[in-house]
This record gives structure tokens, C-alpha cells and sequence, in this order.
């Protein structure tokens, strides 16, 4: 299993290259709770993609192993894994105990 701070900081390396294309207005803050996709949320869906390819590069990067995020399993759950920093963080975690496991 993966080291949820590690997970943390891949998740806030992702956020800062995200950022850095970003006008002031527009960036993510690096806030664990703070709400990226929904109600309230700072990204719109290409804002979306656009982190998930980073976070996705960056797993791919530390593990060595290529890691799908934004798949089916991921859009029908009934809670996003993509509302919070925190629940990106877990989400990536378990799908790389998955591809561990499976």
C-alpha cells in the first residue's frame, strides 16, 4: 500500500503545475478540503482533465505504474473521488492497491 503522504504530495505537485498554466483567478488552492468539482467547486470539467493527466503523470513518474483515474468506475460512484485534494488523495491510493492486488 502507498504512503498516503507521499499520495498527498504527488496530489500537490500535480496541483502546482496545474497552477502555474493558471491565471491568479483561477488557481487551485492546496487546501486538502478545498472543493474541486461540484457544488462550489474551483475546476470546470476541462480544469478537471487537465489535473487528473498531471496527477496521472506524476503516479506514473513515482510508481512506475500507469494508474486511470478518470474511468468509469471513478464516475459512477455515488460520492466523487475528484470533490476534494483529500478525496483524490484516497481515491489514488486505492487504485494503486488494486493494480497491486489484481
Amino acid at each position: 500500500m502507498s504512503d498516503p503522504s507521499e499520495l498527498h504530495q504527488i496530489v500537490l505537485e500535480a496541483v502546482d503545475e496545474f497552477n502555474r498554466g493558471q491565471i491568479e483567478a483561477e488557481r487551485i488552492r492546496s487546501d486538502s478540503e478545498v472543493v474541486l468539482v461540484g457544488e462550489g467547486g474551483q475546476l470546470d470539467s476541462m480544469g478537471l482533465v487537465t489535473l487528473i493527466i498531471a496527477v496521472e503523470q506524476k503516479v506514473q513518474q513515482q510508481f512506475g505504474r500507469a494508474v486511470a483515474l478518470a474511468d468509469e468506475k471513478a464516475f459512477s460512484q455515488k460520492h466523487s473521488p475528484f470533490r476534494t485534494l483529500d478525496t483524490l488523495t484516497a481515491y489514488i491510493g486505492a487504485r494503486l492497491a488494486e493494480t497491486t492486488d489484481g
